[in-house]
């Protein structure tokens, strides 16, 4: 019998991105100085180009900022890191990296299963009790890193670490769901990946993959009853949920409640304070 909360109906919602790097050694910044070439070619930094998708202020955007100053930090400048934003170096593929033109970049693990089969693991449903599991499987010193690199070897690309979005959560449009046996005969909407088809099906519902610039049309029409979300955006607007990524992203602001939705920001400080994510925990090789 599962046990576990509908809301944490897919692994992916605590195994969300990885964070991949290209097998290049990135760009150095030459001196000014032709005299000194030699010198100042071993001090010259690397410069590693990061590129997401996502807008700056986005979770993944601000992990992309603190990825920046920790290794700036670790490195003592001897690393800078380029962040690019809303796909303005890269697509949200990984043949960007793959390529060189990006150094890194991170994708959901769906995005990247051709390159390595063995990676649709983590996305495998009820896998992981707690975020401190996940940490510990996917820690850059665990066994299963170290066999997900192998099997990557020869893609042009390594996986450097993980980290979470926190629960799914399920947005439908014409009831809400509490257990399994309320999503019989609904069509839900799964990211394209054969793993969250099968769970979506073995709890009574049809899933159907899309990307989702095709998902709010299709909720709107009714192709589609209902979707996953990270409901990371979510706010109480008027005394209704509304998602930012759904309804909004504009609301009147007269009507959102801004006291609900700073409680809501501040839920998890205090784990946040006494938790680390493997990047934090990991000091960066010269």
């Amino acid at each position: 019998m599962l046990k576990k909360r509908l809301t944490k109906i897919a692994a992916l919602c605590i195994a969300s991105t990885l964070l991949l790097a290209g097998c290049s050694s990135g760009s150095t910044k030459s001196s000014p100085n032709p005299d000194s070439e030699k010198d100042s070619a071993a001090a010259a930094p690397i410069v590693l180009k990061f590129s997401d998708v996502n807008a700056e202020q986005s979770p993944a955007g601000i992990f992309c900022l603190k990825f920046k100053e920790l290794v700036e930090e670790r490195t003592e400048g001897r690393v800078q890191i380029e962040n690019y934003f809303g796909g303005t170096l890269t697509a949200n593929n990984i043949e960007g990296t793959q390529t060189g033109i990006a150094d890194l970049s991170q994708h959901d693990v769906s995005e990247v299963t051709d390159l390595c089969a063995a990676l649709s693991i983590l996305e495998a449903p009820f896998l992981f009790d707690s975020e401190e599991e996940l940490f510990k499987v996917t820690a850059p010193e665990s066994p299963i890193m170290d066999r997900l690199n192998e099997e990557l070897s020869g893609t042009g690309v390594r996986l450097l670490a993980t980290y979470s979005w926190g629960n799914q959560n399920l947005l439908t449009t014409s009831k809400p769901v509490y257990c399994e046996e309320d999503l019989k005969g609904m069509k839900i909407r799964v990211i394209p990946s054969q793993i969250f088809m099968e769970t979506m099906s073995a709890m009574g519902a049809t899933p159907s993959p899309m990307g989702w610039s095709e998902v709010v049309t299709s909720l709107i029409t009714k192709m589609i009853d209902g979707t996953g979300m990270c409901g990371g955006c979510r706010l109480l607007v008027g005394g209704e949920t509304k998602f930012a990524c759904v309804d909004g992203p504009e609301f009147d602001g007269h009507l959102v409640d801004f006291d609900a939705a700073m409680e809501r920001a501040a839920l998890y400080k205090d784990f946040e304070r006494e938790a680390d994510c493997n990047l934090l925990r990991q000091e960066v090789q010269d």
